[in-house]
């Protein structure tokens, strides 16, 4: 349930963007970056991956983000976090596929079809 709580709170734009200032540090930074580097604001990086993340991720990733959310004390920030970071991992790869001249999607906002190793 408190991963349910996340996604409808973090699906908004200025909710998700509160979030990742309380995250804050090096992590909020590399998010911005993130999303400076895909032209939009923050906010909206952050609740489009919360949104991707709903949508594309399988079980075996929700139940490690609900883990991670049980044993902490701030369970959205822990959950945001770890999604986020799955992001962050995602975005990694594909630069890399870029890179090698593989063909890369244009226009993956998020973790579509990744699989988070547990």
């Amino acid at each position: 349930m408190k991963l349910r709580a996340l996604i409808h709170s973090c699906s908004n734009e200025q909710v998700a963007r509160a979030a990742l200032i309380s995250i804050g540090g090096e992590f909020a930074d590399r998010v911005a970056a993130e999303a400076a580097r895909r032209g939009i604001p923050c906010g909206g990086y952050v609740a489009q991956s919360v949104r991707d993340f709903e949508h594309n991720s399988d079980l075996c990733v929700w139940a490690a983000v609900e883990q991670v959310m049980h044993s902490s004390e701030q369970p959205i920030l822990a959950g945001l976090y770890f999604i986020l970071h799955h992001c962050l991992a995602h975005a990694r790869s594909a630069d890399r596929c870029d890179s090698q001249g593989r063909v890369v999607h244009s226009g993956n906002d998020g973790p579509l079809g990744l699989e988070f190793a547990v």
